[in-house]
């Protein structure tokens, strides 16, 4: 038998995002950004120039996720 099957997947990507950090220097700006390990909190993103970079998707593992499930099944049909 054959089945039709809708299911959610997570995955780890990449995400290019254009923002504006305020600082005194491009150094100060670089430390902003490592001590927040990413944004600063309450940074705006511009999401008409935010890009997902496909092929940088790399399948997570329950153990990557913290123990949780990485995937949830929808549906399963008769094919």
């Amino acid at each position: 038998m054959k089945f039709n099957v809708n299911l959610d997947v997570k995955v780890s990507v990449w995400q290019r995002l254009d923002v504006v950090i305020e600082a005194d220097s491009k150094e100060q700006c670089r430390a902003l950004i490592e001590k927040f390990e990413g944004l600063p909190e309450n940074t705006a993103i511009d999401y008409e120039n935010t890009e997902t970079l496909f092929d940088t998707e790399e399948s997570l593992t329950a153990k990557d996720n913290g123990g949780e499930p990485t995937f949830e099944i929808n549906s399963i049909d008769a094919a």
